[in-house]
């Protein structure tokens, strides 16, 4: 992309796509063919077994952490490690992240950010073991504005969304200005756990989004449905 120009339409095949950051130009249009996905995830299969738990090494992704002390489960018990924005899923069910290796048990796992591992208990035979990497699908670069952007009919999954970011960030940079005139149409935004809540997203409400989505839950930057695992809330 650093080639084109604004202005610019772009295609996106079936299948998916992983790993991807886009940075549009204003006015650049991606439309994704039935069956295109972006996932911010990664694939793990080199995975070795540790007592009780599979490991998986050399996961040297961190993004920032979410301020606070955590969110709040169904139950009212307080989730600190929701402040984390990686994920670990299986067969696409995100697991809950566990505060210590001990805690390991099935449908948690922990990430040992010193030592570059996560380790989880339930066996990944025949199954498809993801860990999120990749921070937001669509987002501005950190100098520069994008206005007028198109985006349509794409599945967009399993982004590590910092807290206050969704996986289409329309900022400038980190917390820059609002750009304009973005238009989300007939997406499919699931499993990426940023907030969803409605007095959060309010900020964007002057950014000019349009998305045509019927759900009323909202994701980072535009208010379209986010499936974030419901104890994950940032």
């Amino acid at each position: 992309m650093d080639r084109d120009a604004e202005g610019v339409t772009f295609l996106i095949k079936p299948g998916i796509h992983r790993l991807q950051s886009v940075v549009p130009k204003s006015g650049n249009r991606f439309i994704g063919e039935p069956g295109a996905i972006l996932s911010g995830a990664r694939l793990l299969s080199s995975l070795s077994r540790d007592g009780d738990a599979w490991v998986a090494a050399n996961q040297t992704q961190e993004g920032p952490k979410g301020y606070g002390q955590g969110a709040l489960s169904p139950a009212g018990v307080e989730y600190k490690e929701a402040t984390y924005p990686e994920d670990l899923y299986i067969d696409d069910q995100p697991l809950l992240q566990a505060g210590d290796r001990a805690s390991v048990a099935p449908g948690k796992f922990y990430f040992d950010y010193a030592g570059d591992t996560i380790d989880f208990a339930d066996d990944p035979t025949g199954r498809r073991i993801e860990a999120s990497v990749t921070q937001v699908a669509f987002h501005c670069g950190k100098d520069i504005g994008c206005r007028d952007i198109n985006i349509q009919n794409l599945i967009i999954e399993k982004y590590a969304c910092p807290a206050q970011h969704g996986a289409v960030h329309a900022r400038t940079g980190y917390a820059g200005p609002l750009s304009e005139n973005w238009t989300v149409s007939d997406p499919e935004i699931r499993l990426n756990p940023s907030t969803a809540n409605d007095d959060v997203s309010t900020e964007y409400d002057d950014m000019k989004v349009t998305v045509h989505e019927t759900s009323t839950t909202r994701a980072h930057g535009v208010p379209v449905r986010n499936e974030a695992r419901p104890d994950s809330a940032r």
